[in-house]
C-alpha cells in the first residue's frame, strides 16, 4: 500500500493532468474578460483588490500585480491554444487507456500502431468534445426559453425552438 507524502500535494497523474485545464482557463477567461470589459487587466485588478485582505500596503500589491496580469491578459492566445493542445494530448492518453484495456477485456485481437492509434484517439477526444459542447449549448437554449415562458415539453418542443 502506498504511503502518503505530506510534502507533495498532488500525486503526478493528477498535476499533470489538471496543468493544461489551468492554463486553457487562463486563457479563455483571458477572452471573456476582454470581450466585457474595455480595460481587462483592471477589472482583473479590482477583483484582486476585492479579495484580498486590507493592509497598510494594499496599493502596493496591486500594483505589483499590474505587470503580471496584463502579461496573461495579452498572451491568452497562446494560452488557449497551448491549453487545448496539451489537453487533448493528455485525454487522449485517457482514451488509450480504456482502449486498451476494452480490447484485453473483450479479447481483440485487432493492434493499430502507436501514431493510427494516437489519430483514433484524439478523434474519440474531439467527438466528445464536440457532443459535450452541443449538450451544453442545447440546455442552455431550453433553459433560457423555459425562463421566458416557453414550454419545453415533448410535443412542444419543436415550437419552442421554431
Amino acid at each position: 500500500m502506498p504511503v502518503s507524502n505530506p510534502t507533495r500535494p498532488c500525486n503526478d497523474a493528477y498535476c499533470s493532468s489538471s496543468v493544461p485545464l489551468l492554463i486553457l482557463g487562463i486563457g479563455l477567461t483571458g477572452y471573456i474578460v476582454s470581450a466585457r470589459f474595455a480595460d481587462p487587466s483592471e477589472a482583473v485588478l479590482a477583483l484582486f483588490e476585492q479579495m484580498l485582505p486590507v493592509a497598510g500596503d494594499g496599493l502596493v500589491l496591486k500594483e505589483a500585480l499590474r505587470a503580471p496580469v496584463a502579461g496573461l491578459v495579452e498572451l491568452r492566445t497562446g494560452f488557449t491554444v497551448l491549453g487545448a493542445v496539451f489537453f487533448v494530448w493528455l485525454s487522449a492518453n485517457l482514451v488509450a487507456s480504456l482502449r486498451t484495456a476494452l480490447r484485453e477485456v473483450f479479447d481483440i485481437g485487432q493492434r493499430r500502431g502507436f501514431l493510427r492509434g494516437k489519430l483514433f484517439d484524439i478523434q474519440a477526444v474531439l467527438i466528445g468534445v464536440v457532443l459535450l459542447a452541443l449538450n451544453v449549448g442545447v440546455t442552455l437554449t431550453i433553459e433560457a426559453g423555459v425562463s421566458q415562458g416557453g414550454d419545453a415539453r415533448p410535443g412542444r418542443l419543436h415550437a419552442f425552438l421554431g
